[in-house]
C-alpha cells in the first residue's frame, strides 16, 4: 500500500471520507472533533481536503452538528450532569451558541428533577443544612454543572419525594 505522500488527491479524499465514516459509525460527532481526528489520523499539511470531505458529509447529512449536540445532551442528562457543564463541554467542541440553547432549552424545574434524580443516588436522606453532607452534596452539584438555585430546589423540593419510597 502507498504511504500517504504518495496517494493522490483522489485517493486521499477516499481515504478521509471512509475514516470520517468509520468514526462517525461509531457514535455521532462534531464537525470539529471530526476534524481534529482527521488531522490527527492523516498528516495533510492543509486543512482544505479534511474540509471539503467534511462539506460532503454534511451535505450527504451524514455529519450534523444539531444531532450531535442533541444527543449529546440526551447522553450528559442520564449521566446526572446540568446545563452548566453541557454549555462548556459543546463550547469546547465549537457548537455555536444558537444550537446550544436550543438543545439546552428545558425547564429549570426539569433541570433540578435531573439534579434530585443525581442527588438521590449518594444519598440516602436530606441532610442537614450547613453540614458536611450538605456541602459534600452542594460541591458535588456545582461540579456536575448545576447552579444554586437547582440545587436547592433540588433538596427542598424533589429529593425528599424520592427517598421516601
Amino acid at each position: 500500500m502507498k504511504n500517504e505522500e504518495q496517494l493522490s488527491e483522489k485517493e486521499m479524499t477516499t481515504a478521509l471520507r471512509r475514516r470520517a465514516m468509520d468514526y462517525l459509525a461509531r457514535r455521532e460527532h462534531s464537525r470539529y472533533e471530526l476534524q481534529c481526528k482527521l488531522r490527527e489520523k492523516f498528516e495533510i499539511p492543509s486543512d482544505t481536503l479534511i474540509a471539503s470531505v467534511l462539506d460532503r458529509l454534511e451535505a450527504d447529512n451524514l455529519l450534523s452538528n444539531s444531532r450531535f449536540a442533541e444527543s449529546y445532551v440526551r447522553s450528559r442528562i442520564g449521566r446526572g450532569y446540568g446545563p452548566l457543564y453541557i454549555r462548556h463541554q459543546l463550547r469546547q467542541r465549537q457548537i455555536d451558541s444558537v444550537l446550544i440553547d436550543q438543545v439546552l432549552a428545558f425547564d429549570e424545574q426539569d433541570w433540578t428533577e435531573v439534579l434530585a434524580d443525581a442527588l438521590a443516588k449518594k444519598v440516602a436522606e436530606v441532610p442537614e443544612r450547613g453540614s458536611k453532607q450538605w456541602l459534600k452534596l452542594q460541591r458535588f452539584s456545582q461540579s456536575r454543572g448545576f447552579s444554586p438555585a437547582h440545587f436547592h430546589a433540588a433538596l427542598q423540593n424533589k429529593l425528599p419525594a424520592l427517598l421516601r419510597f
